[in-house]
């Protein structure tokens, strides 16, 4: 099978799952791919499930972090192509890059997310959608932050309807409590997987 001999620093993998749709986590600011290390055993068979590893982050802390979108997508996309090239459908996942964790070894990481994430604002929204598949906004209910109805603007991205859930928490609502968000994954992944 591919995913059991397709080596690339940018995805962690999870185990083989024949068939079954391709999940690919990007996790948040200073956030590395082991944030996604439990999903495999949460989804099961539901998904294969792979986790983006950026430049700067656990097992790549000596490369230096990228912090400009045009070329981590000209590292990144021809990475995950490889592996995304099934017959099985996938799903996207990632979760917000503004937050900002200071620390001695992240420091460098979390200022270039955040030199990323400004230079996706400058870019601002498509005139037209640049997408034609359903989108699914997930956001936290006590997000001081971004408020659960901000997500909306993400619908400017897709011309197919966007849903958005609510989840409890506030911005870091992953590191609380990860199965609501994996069992609402989980609907979306059978759906595209005809399962």
């Amino acid at each position: 099978m591919m995913s059991a001999a397709y080596q690339t620093p940018w995805i962690q993998l999870g185990p083989a799952s024949s068939g079954a749709p391709r999940l690919l986590c990007v996790p948040y600011s200073a956030k590395g791919a082991s944030l996604f290390r439990d999903w495999p055993q949460l989804l099961g068979p539901a998904a294969e499930v792979g986790a983006v590893q950026l430049p700067g982050r656990e097992d790549r802390l000596t490369e230096k972090a990228m912090d400009r979108i045009d070329e981590l997508l000209a590292d990144l996309i021809p990475a995950v192509l490889p592996w995304m090239a099934t017959d099985a459908p996938f799903v996207l996942f990632g979760h917000c890059m503004g937050a900002l964790v200071a620390g001695e070894l992240m420091l460098p990481a979390a200022r270039a997310d955040s030199a990323l994430c400004e230079d996706i604002r400058r870019h601002g929204r498509p005139e037209q959608p640049g997408l034609s598949c359903p989108l699914t906004l997930y956001a936290a209910r006590d997000d001081l932050r971004f408020a659960p109805e901000q997500m909306r603007g993400w619908e400017a991205l897709t011309g197919q309807p966007a849903t958005l859930r609510v989840f409890d928490g506030d911005h870091a609502f992953l590191d609380n409590d990860q199965e609501p968000v994996v069992d609402a994954l989980r609907a979306i992944l059978a759906a595209v997987g005809g399962r």
